[in-house]
This record gives C-alpha cells, sequence and structure tokens, in this order.
C-alpha cells in the first residue's frame, strides 16, 4: 500500500502524465504478460521501475526519479483514440496513434497496457486483502510510525482498493514490429488497432460496513463492484525503444493513457448537423436527453449500468427535429 501512497501523490502533481502499471505476483491479480514482465525487471517486491529504464529500488526513490523523468522531452506525442465497448460481448477496442515532432532513428514499437482502478475481492488474505505492515496492529509495530497514513488500517485490509491494475497487454509486452521506419521524420504518423475481451464483471460481499480512502467493505446493490468494471478500466498506449539483445534497452519513449469510460463529462456529438445533448451528467435517477436531427433518422437509446448491463431500452423508433427524452 505504500507504493500507492506514492502514486497518489505523484497524481497531485502531474495528472495523467504519470502513467502507473501496478504488476501483481501471486495473487488473484496476476497474469502471464505480468508475470513475463516481472521475471525481466523485478527481484523484490515492492519494486518499479521507470520507461522500462530506470530501476528505483527503495521507495523513497521514486517521486524524484519521476520528477527527472517527466521533464524529458520526448520525440513523439502518443493518443488513444476511437474507443468501442460492446457490453453484449465485452470487447474493448481502441486505437494508439503516434505522432513524431521531431526526428528519430532506431527500432521502434508500439505496444499497449489495460488497466483497471478500484479493484476489490473478497475477504481473503494473501489472495485479495492487503497486508498492511504500517498498521498499529502490526505484531512487529508500525512500519511507519504513528504518522502513516495506513496507521489506523487494520494489518489485514479487507476491501482494500487495489489501483492501477495491470489487465493484460494486447500488443504483447514488448509492443508490435514493423510499423515505424527506422528512420522517422517530424509530423510522420502511424497507429495500431488493438482489442480485448474484458471478462465477466465480478461483484463482492463482506461481513461488516467500513469505509475509508483506501478500501470499502460496503457491498449494497450499486456499491458491490468488485473487478472487471467497465468504468475503471484505463487503456495505455506507449512507443518503446527495442533492443532484440537486451531487455534493459527497451525504454519507452511516450505513452499516453484514457479511461474507456469518460463518466465526467457532458457527452456532445455533432454527426451531420445533428446533435445529442445529456443533463445532468453523470446522474443519479433522472437524466435529460436533448436530440436535433436534421432529417428523419433511427434512434435507439439504451441505458447501461457502470458494469456495462443493459437496464432498459428506453426509445426505438424514428424522429425528426428537437426531441426531449
Amino acid at each position: 500500500p505504500g507504493a500507492n501512497l506514492i502514486i497518489n501523490s505523484a497524481y497531485k502533481q502531474y495528472g495523467r502524465r504519470v502513467i502507473p502499471i501496478s504488476y501483481h505476483f501471486d495473487d488473484s491479480m496476476g497474469t502471464d504478460d505480468g508475470n513475463l514482465f516481472l521475471s525481466q525487471y523485478i527481484n523484490s517486491y515492492p519494486d518499479a521501475i521507470i520507461d522500462r529504464k530506470i530501476l528505483l529500488g527503495s521507495n523513497n526513490t521514486w517521486l524524484a526519479e519521476m520528477t527527472s523523468r517527466i521533464n524529458i522531452k520526448a520525440p513523439v506525442e502518443v493518443s488513444i483514440q476511437n474507443k468501442v465497448f460492446n457490453p453484449q460481448s465485452r470487447v474493448i477496442s481502441y486505437r494508439v496513434r503516434v505522432k513524431f515532432v521531431d526526428y528519430w532513428y532506431g527500432v521502434l514499437r508500439i505496444g499497449s497496457a489495460v488497466t483497471e482502478d478500484k479493484v476489490r475481492g473478497m475477504a481473503n488474505p494473501f489472495i485479495w486483502s492487503q497486508n498492511n505492515y504500517y498498521s498499529k496492529d502490526n505484531p512487529s509495530g508500525p512500519a511507519g510510525g504513528i504518522s502513516h497514513p495506513l496507521y489506523k488500517e487494520s494489518v489485514v485490509v479487507d476491501g482494500y482498493w487495489h489501483q492501477h491494475v495491470q489487465k493484460a497487454n494486447p500488443s504483447g509486452v514488448w509492443g508490435i514490429s514493423n510499423l515505424i521506419p527506422q528512420l522517422v521524420a517530424p509530423n510522420s504518423e502511424y497507429f495500431a488497432d488493438f482489442s480485448y475481451t474484458l471478462p465477466a464483471a465480478s461483484f463482492v460481499s463482506y461481513n461488516s460496513d467500513y469505509n475509508s480512502e483506501f478500501c470499502s467493505t460496503i457491498d449494497a446493490i450499486g456499491q458491490n463492484e468488485g473487478i472487471h468494471i467497465p468504468a475503471n478500466i484505463n487503456l495505455i498506449g506507449f512507443v518503446e525503444e527495442y533492443d532484440e539483445n537486451d531487455v534493459f534497452n527497451r525504454p519507452i519513449i511516450n505513452a499516453a493513457s484514457a479511461p474507456l469510460w469518460d463518466l465526467l463529462s457532458v457527452r456532445q456529438e455533432n454527426v451531420m448537423a445533428e446533435t445529442i445533448s445529456l443533463y445532468p451528467n453523470p446522474s443519479n435517477g433522472i437524466c435529460n436527453i436533448r436530440l436535433k436531427l436534421g432529417s428523419a433518422s433511427p434512434i435507439k437509446i439504451e441505458v447501461y449500468n457502470v458494469n456495462g448491463q443493459l437496464l432498459q431500452t428506453i426509445f426505438h423508433g424514428c424522429e425528426i427535429g428537437i426531441n426531449n427524452i
């Protein structure tokens, strides 16, 4: 949990310029791609590496190293585009687009990862629950003293919010080759399309209710999300320099991330002089949908919850003009 505190601090300073990926080992969140990555770079836990280039070791150095690395100008811009989630098949598809702003010579690959925030599981030590050595109840004494933010939490934290959890690398760990030429000029653009099938949503239940900034064992309907929740998914794209013979010479030169769903902003689309607006957004119970159609158009409006489950089809027909639903 101490690593999450450091990442949260970096978020406050730099926002989405910091793109964390948390690889788990020997618990319910581990993956084959994650195990391959860890086997190449990490020998102890917790540990970290920045841009697959700077091994950090002691977590006392993490923030300083991130600050130093983040100020290096990158020769390429990365963006996530064309995000689509099919709630029936649960397939996520998206595009990673890269645009060079400077010359580059070398072997480059385009890669991607999928992560999930706010992952919870059932109360189960060493599988889902988080060991907390900073706790006042730690038999060996609280590792961080009484001033540590996790001092008041239990020594085994049920309902712990696991953040930035690596779910998959749709490009493979090392990215896709032969998409970018060896010599690249400014304004050159390249892309790769990826897909990932999100497993069925899993929900939690607990024997007691407790809530803090680090965990929650509240499991009422609508508050019992566990894992594989579309609203908590992040899509990551990166450009990596690739050395066939040396895994320590495969640095990421730039990256970008975007949430699968942007639930905090009003969505407006303009297509062939047609507009749609939703308010309030997000909503709780009531949402107004305003449509302006320049010609008779087939419309289907469906309501899904944050888990990607269809709740209701509220309109299906053909309309023209301004309509309020």
